[in-house]
C-alpha cells in the first residue's frame, strides 16, 4: 500500500458556503472584497434567486456580524434564508463574483452536496 500526502483544498478560490444557515467566508473572499469589514448587509434578487452581500463599515440594524475564524470567517444568515424559502438542508457551495455598480458580491450556485452524507462517520 501507498500512502499519497493530501496538500489540502485551494484556499485561493474565492468562494462562499452556505452550510446548515451559516455562509463559510472562504480565505481569497476575504481577502479580495472584505479586509477588516465586521459587518456586511445581505440582499436578495427574487428574480434570480440570487443572494448578494454587502461590506458595511459600520453595524446598524441591518446588517449581520462577521465572525472570523482565520482563515474564513462566518456569517449567521438562518432568518435570512428562511425569510426568503433558501433550502438549507443541503450544503451549497458559490463562486463569487463583485458588481462593482452596487458595491456587493453576488453569490453564483457552483455545487450542492448532501450534508448528512458528508458528516457521516467513516
Amino acid at each position: 500500500m501507498s500512502f499519497e500526502r493530501f496538500e489540502g483544498s485551494d484556499l485561493r478560490e474565492p468562494k462562499i458556503t452556505l452550510n446548515r444557515g451559516y455562509l463559510e467566508f472562504s480565505k481569497a473572499v476575504l481577502e479580495k472584497h472584505f479586509g477588516n469589514i465586521r459587518y456586511v448587509s445581505l440582499w436578495y434578487d427574487k428574480d434570480t434567486g440570487r443572494i448578494g452581500i454587502k461590506p458595511e463599515d459600520m453595524k446598524h440594524p441591518f446588517t449581520y456580524s462577521l465572525f472570523a475564524y482565520l482563515p474564513f470567517a462566518i456569517v449567521n444568515v438562518r432568518n435570512f434564508c428562511e425569510h426568503h424559502g433558501i433550502d438549507i438542508s443541503a450544503e451549497k457551495e458559490y463562486s463569487v463574483v463583485w458588481d462593482d455598480e452596487r458595491g456587493l458580491c453576488v453569490l453564483e450556485r457552483l455545487n450542492e452536496f448532501n450534508c448528512e452524507k458528508r458528516l457521516s462517520p467513516i
